[in-house]
């Protein structure tokens, strides 16, 4: 088992998803950065083979909390500003910044450590964390727009925006 199973992409239908299953993607799709040869009997490959899953498992623990952060913040926001909120940038870097420092964390407790240090890897790993975190905070105003888009402006500027004129 060299590929772990990839969530591709989260159908939203009808609700957001729960900070778990944000958090299993991400650390999935981290974790399928390292490749290890299936074909290989030697003692690396056996314990890398072992350690891939385990490690995928700590990151998912530890980025639930940073997903849930990030989610919770966007929904206090439209709370508080409606959708005023809609025209402001994402603003879920902090959190994206504590998941890469966790995920590092976790990485250089494992056969992969020297992978997880080089730079393209460590950019690599922001990338897949904020796409994420940006999907979840889009999800959030979407799910705010389909409230108020008949009564908005705001809401049907914002849809409009993202998804054309239809409905």
């Amino acid at each position: 088992m060299s590929q772990l199973p990839h969530k591709g992409i989260l159908v939203t239908d009808g609700g957001a998803h729960p900070p778990d299953m944000w958090a299993e993607a991400s650390a999935n799709e981290i974790a399928n950065i390292v490749i290890i040869d299936e074909q290989s009997a030697s003692e690396e490959a056996k314990v890398a083979r072992r350690a891939k899953p385990r490690f995928a498992l700590d990151m998912a623990d530890a980025l639930e909390d940073c997903h849930a952060a990030a989610q919770e913040a966007e929904r206090e926001h439209l709370s508080k500003k409606g959708s005023d909120r809609l025209e402001e940038d994402h603003d879920y870097h902090e959190h994206c910044d504590d998941a890469v420092e966790k995920v590092l964390g976790i990485a250089s407790k494992t056969p992969f450590s020297a992978e997880f240090k080089r730079e393209d890897v460590m950019k690599r790993v922001r990338m897949i964390i904020e796409a994420d975190m940006h999907t979840v905070v889009d999800i959030e105003r979407s799910l705010h727009v389909d409230k108020n888009l008949h009564s908005c402006p705001k809401a049907k500027a914002w849809h409009a925006k993202k998804h054309g004129n239809g409905y």
